[in-house]
Order: C-alpha cells, then structure tokens, then sequence
C-alpha cells in the first residue's frame, strides 16, 4: 500500500486558445515553462489570416 504521506509532484495541463496579442502568449508560455506543465496552444487560423491581410504583423 502507498503511503499517503508521500507526494509525488503535481502535473498540471494548459490550454490556451490564442488569436491575437502575440507578445502576451509569449510571456504566458515562458511563465508556465516547467517540466511539470503540458501546454497545449490553439491558435485561430481565421483571425491569423485576417490580421495578416489587414496589414498586421
């Protein structure tokens, strides 16, 4: 039987849905960068294209 007095290291999963405002993904992804973190990123294609046929980035 396990000892319940042990804790072995949580692993926590992040879904992030992402379709503007690149610099803050940024920040978000390199804060939660940990051997104990799954990042999962969706990013909208639809908004990407139009941001990029308005001129955007």
């Amino acid at each position: 039987m396990p000892n319940i007095n042990q804790h072995s290291p949580s692993k926590h999963a992040y879904l992030i849905i992402a379709h503007t405002n690149w610099g803050q993904l940024n920040k978000l992804v390199r804060v939660l960068d940990d051997s104990r973190n799954d990042i999962y990123i969706h990013i909208d294609l639809k908004q990407l294209i139009s941001f990029n046929n308005s001129g955007g980035g």
